[in-house]
Parts: C-alpha cells; structure tokens; sequence
C-alpha cells in the first residue's frame, strides 16, 4: 500500500489557477469522475474509488490540486489492484466545489459497489 497525503495550507476558498487553467483541471476531474468504480461522501468531502491502472493519474492530479487550492486535503492510496482518493476541507463552504464527483450516474455508481 502506497499513501500520499496532501494536508491544506489555509481555509480561504481560492484557486490559484487563472480561469483558463482551472477549466482544464476541472476537465481531468471529470475523466477521473468517468473512471471511478464508485463515490461516496465523506464529512467534509468525498471518497473517489478507482481501478489500480489509474494510479499515477490519481497521483498527478492530486498533487496540482493540492497545490492550487489550498484548502483541501488530499489523500490517495494505491492498493495493487485499486486506488482510493479522498478530497475532504475543514472549510465548510469547500463541500460545495467537491461535491461534483457525487454526480456520478446511478448505473455506474451500482455497478462499482462490489470492487470496493
């Protein structure tokens, strides 16, 4: 088992990225989102399940996030055969910018509940 975590630097809610930067980040989120097995919630946050071949994806894009806002803690294990991520803040406004990865369509969601 591999851990990465990222812990906040501050509580403001502000990206560091222009508008430009922040919509392709956003955009590698979404394929993140469209490769996960499952998403739950967590207090404060959400806890994105992935296949293990999505490891340094989930590595590379925890790290920039981390960097741009910080105000969250990110924390990303990698098992041989999954990767777990969980975005939380203890800012309680930031639930609002993590809870697009709850979106995930129900089909996707059931079908990813035995390979957590």
């Amino acid at each position: 088992m591999d851990i990465e975590r990222h812990e906040h630097r501050h509580l403001d809610i502000v990206c560091d990225l222009n508008a430009s930067a922040a919509a392709s980040q956003a955009a590698e989120w979404a394929d993140v989102k469209d490769q996960a097995t499952w998403i739950e919630p967590l207090p404060g946050g959400v806890r994105v399940w992935l296949p293990a071949q999505s490891a340094e994806l989930a590595r590379d894009l925890a790290r920039r996030e981390a960097q741009c806002c910080g105000f969250l803690d990110i924390e990303v294990i990698v098992d041989p055969d999954k990767v777990k991520i969980d975005i939380t803040s203890a800012a309680p406004d930031a639930v609002h910018l993590i809870d697009f990865l709850k979106d995930l369509p129900r089909d996707v969601a059931d079908a990813g509940k035995g390979e957590r």
